[in-house]
């Protein structure tokens, strides 16, 4: 995720298995570095979570853990200091765990779509997080669902000038169900 034009990197996997650390890549310097955390609580290591920036703070939620579990938590990285001093903000638990989603920011919600919770079941539902209320929200998917995980997905801001109008979303593409391999494109949009 990109917080004040440097790439903040999270997690993953390496030879030793799921990490949580926090990389910064600063595109003036292009280098690397380690950020340093401060606060006594950050999440566990992770892999396959989903990430977002919303005003100046990077939020993760889910992942697959050490034990092969799918977690169950959103978090909140914020930026402490111009040296790459970050803290940890554990946020409202989500509905149901998973991994292998994707998520975007759309009309300042985020919007959990898929994935996987770690066991038997592929979701296809919807999950919206309010940051102003910091709540997670009822919502309803309209359209027909189809489950998947390791989806790919981007935000689509929408268009309000010219001659055509176009709504904005949180735009996906392909991923995989228990059945085959998917090539749909989709759009998540908010309906009132």
């Amino acid at each position: 995720m990109v917080i004040d034009d440097k790439m903040v990197v999270m997690g993953g996997a390496n030879s030793d298995g799921p990490t949580n650390e926090v990389h910064i890549f600063d595109f003036g310097t292009k280098c690397w570095t380690k950020s340093d955390i401060v606060g006594s609580v950050c999440p566990s290591p992770r892999e396959m979570h989903a990430s977002v920036v919303f005003k100046g703070g990077m939020y993760m939620m889910g992942g697959r853990v050490e034990e092969g579990s799918a977690s169950q938590e959103l978090w909140k990285l914020e930026k402490k200091n111009a040296l790459n001093t970050y803290e940890w903000k554990q946020l409202a638990v989500p509905p149901s765990p998973r991994c292998a989603h994707v998520s975007g920011v759309v009309e300042d919600l985020l919007i959990v779509y898929g994935g996987f919770d770690g066991e038997a079941t592929i979701f296809d539902d919807i999950m919206m997080f309010d940051f102003d209320k910091n709540e997670w929200v009822d919502c309803e998917l309209r359209g027909p669902p189809v489950g998947r995980l390791a989806v790919c997905a981007c935000v689509d801001e929408g268009e309000e000038e010219g001659e055509e109008e176009r709504e904005g979303g949180l735009v996906f593409f392909g991923g995989v169900n228990a059945a085959c391999d998917l090539g749909d494109i989709n759009v998540i949009r908010i309906v009132s």
